[in-house]
């Protein structure tokens, strides 16, 4: 999920104490919700290394054992640090609390990942296999609602910097929602209507309230169940509405959310013969919509052979889930082929970018 999403988890449990946190153990929530994600810088060195260590070692139970033990004695030795600094003679909290609060928070990480299509590998580093919720769509505006609505009513007075920092971020998720085309006319009025009603109760009430945060929490974990039953019930209906018109074997099924529509998923279907498209709608009759055309696997030729078994993509083939190829001539070289490997689950018309790996191959076709 987005860092929106982490952050919002992390302070909801921070909100939902019924004892008011310290910086340290607030801290302990809130970085440890997002820890997991050190594995982004892997973006600023390749797009393949992003692919083979994101979403791996960091959320495997190995680093989130060593993550919260990390953050729970660098927070432990800053909070001392800071109090025999400056003079405080109170007592800061002791390491096990700090380690139980950012054990917590940095476990909810990948759980929260697996929700989405892109995945998380539960095991490493015992074993690389990836797991797939194919329940939310990776910024889904709903859990923003839930989580950022309890924790700001669930917030005790709020001055003039925290209250800037409110009307930004609604703007900013607003904008999101409104100007992108993203969401559907329905998803905006719920939108706005969950917001206005978020502010007149904020209005009316002004102080702690740590049954709102717990609240939220539970709403925003209601609905992710709901979303992993329906992509599961889904995914159970499609191969015998898929074989009245597909008479193929089946090998593997996406059925993925889109973006603010809980009532439409996305769905991919592997076959012997390829992959096909197709929409399922929970609203409408038949349920299932197939797109039109099918989609070749990669071929086994000796361009595509060697284009898959590249070491600049090896971490890029490990994550590919419906990987395809397109191949053309480079007009630069008349032994030279441009191969464009691309993953079904994000990328449908040829383009650069997020989820493409472009090799140029050389090969004799003759």
């Amino acid at each position: 999920m987005d860092p929106l999403t982490h952050s919002l988890v992390g302070a909801a449990l921070a909100q939902s104490s019924r004892r008011r946190l310290g910086l340290a153990e607030a801290s302990a929530l809130l970085i440890g919700a997002n820890l997991p994600d050190l594995d982004a810088f892997t973006y600023f060195v390749s797009q393949d290394l992003a692919f083979g260590f994101r979403r791996g070692w960091t959320h495997g139970p190995a680093g989130v054992v060593a993550g919260a033990l990390l953050l729970a004695g660098a927070l432990l030795a800053i909070d001392r640090f800071v109090r025999v600094r400056w003079g405080s003679g109170a007592t800061g909290p002791p390491f096990v609390v700090l380690l139980r609060l950012a054990a917590i928070a940095t476990a909810s990480h990948p759980l929260l990942d697996w929700l989405n299509t892109y995945g998380v590998r539960f095991l490493m580093p015992f074993s690389d296999r990836w797991f797939y919720g194919d329940a939310l769509f990776i910024i889904d505006p709903w859990i923003w609602l839930l989580l950022g609505g309890a924790v700001f009513l669930s917030r005790d007075a709020i001055g003039v910097l925290e209250g800037l920092g409110w009307a930004a971020l609604t703007l900013l998720t607003s904008a999101l929602m409104l100007m992108t085309g993203m969401a559907p006319a329905g998803a905006k009025g719920v939108w706005i209507a969950g917001s206005l009603l978020i502010a007149l109760a904020r209005f009316m009430r002004r102080v702690r309230t740590p049954r709102v945060a717990r609240a939220g929490l539970l709403l925003a974990g209601f609905y992710a169940a709901a979303m992993v039953a329906a992509s599961w019930t889904a995914s159970a209906m499609i191969p015998e509405r898929l074989a009245r018109e597909e008479p193929a074997s089946l090998e593997a099924l996406m059925v993925g959310p889109v973006a603010c529509n809980p009532m439409r998923w996305d769905v991919v279907a592997q076959t012997r013969e390829g992959y096909r498209r197709a929409s399922w709608h929970w609203l409408r009759q038949p349920h299932l919509e197939l797109i039109a055309g099918r989609i070749a696997k990669p071929p086994d030729t000796p361009i595509v052979r060697d284009a898959l078994a590249d070491p600049s993509v090896r971490g890029t083939m490990g994550w590919m889930r419906f990987p395809y190829v397109e191949v053309e001539p480079d007009p630069a070289s008349a032994d030279r082929w441009i191969v464009r490997i691309m993953d079904l689950r994000y990328v449908r018309d040829r383009r650069e970018g997020f989820g493409v790996a472009t090799l140029t191959v050389v090969a004799d076709i003759d």
